[in-house]
């Protein structure tokens, strides 16, 4: 079974798994030979002054000035119906749910850190409802326990590992009464970071903290995505309908106009490529053929 690493964690943070001796967890370089305590110490850097972003290695203080947050379109709350689709100058509201709210506090957080430090850049990209897996079938989604999100749900109930898909709620204010999302393939995601640290590395800010909406600007509902998944796969699912769920809003998607013109980027792929691939993964994982899960 292939390691499991968090979609944080994935992107520069301490691995959910243990490191091989070789590769060092905290570590930019390969470290030397023990050396005496008296050279250790002339080596190491000062301490750097308060409020300026460091990440701490056992040989040294690195200075970071750039950072590309994954934020989450949750911080909007349930979006007012004027305010759809969802343009990065829609209000941030109450949090439905405690994730969101982690996002809003953390986006806060790097406001705090650029007040502080002037030298210091962040980019939040607020995703929308990232699904599909690597066109190679090698790198999913594999949440621990019952899945939270829906594609994970779908695939694990079409490869029999879950009884019966439950959907929550038919009767929202949507054309079939079940919630909609923005859902956008992962690798388009992918390609939007790329993109964010161009334009950190190229000088190409025009604030030192700046947010883009990274969805399709299409909405879909949860039947349409079960839909998709029985067309690409087809498998035929078993799902129930059930009663709400704490914290589902009704509806959003986004309007990635500003994001396709700043950052040069745009979803390409499809809601069918999304299921497809989810599934390709899935029966890959299931059958011991991929390197890695990764995990909320």
């Amino acid at each position: 079974m292939p390691p499991l690493l968090s979609r944080s964690r994935i992107l520069g943070m301490k691995p959910s798994v243990s490191v091989p001796p070789r590769l060092p967890a905290f570590s930019t370089r390969i470290t030397r030979a023990p050396v005496r305590a008296a050279e250790t110490a002339a080596q190491t850097p000062a301490i750097p002054p308060p409020h300026t972003a460091t990440s701490y290695c056992p040989s040294s203080f690195v200075r970071i000035s750039n950072i590309v947050f994954s934020s989450s379109c949750t911080v909007y709350g349930e979006p007012d119906p004027e305010n759809l689709p969802i343009s990065e100058k829609a209000p941030i509201k109450k949090a439905e749910c405690p994730y969101g709210n982690t996002k809003q506090i953390a986006e806060e957080i790097l406001q705090d850190c650029i007040t502080a430090n002037k030298s210091f850049n962040a980019i939040a990209l607020r995703y929308f409802n990232p699904v599909g897996a690597h066109e190679s079938a090698m790198i999913g989604e594999l949440p621990f326990g019952v899945p939270a999100n829906l594609m994970p749900y779908i695939t694990q109930t079409a490869y029999g590992i879950r009884p019966c898909l439950k959907v929550f709620g038919n009767d929202y204010n949507t054309p079939d009464g079940t919630p909609i999302r923005d859902y956008i393939h992962i690798m388009d995601l992918a390609k939007a970071h790329v993109k964010a640290v161009e334009r950190m590395i190229n000088g190409n800010m025009k604030n030192p903290f700046e947010i883009f909406n990274v969805g399709t600007g299409t909405g879909y509902s949860v039947l349409d995505a079960i839909h998709s998944f029985e067309k690409t796969s087809g498998v035929k699912l078993n799902y129930e309908i059930v009663g709400r769920r704490a914290g589902d809003i009704e509806k959003i998607w986004a309007d990635p106009s500003f994001t396709n013109k700043e950052l040069g980027w745009k979803a390409e792929r499809s809601l069918d490529e999304m299921t497809s691939s989810a599934w390709r993964w899935e029966k890959a994982y299931r059958e011991g053929k991929t390197l890695f899960a990764i995990s909320d």
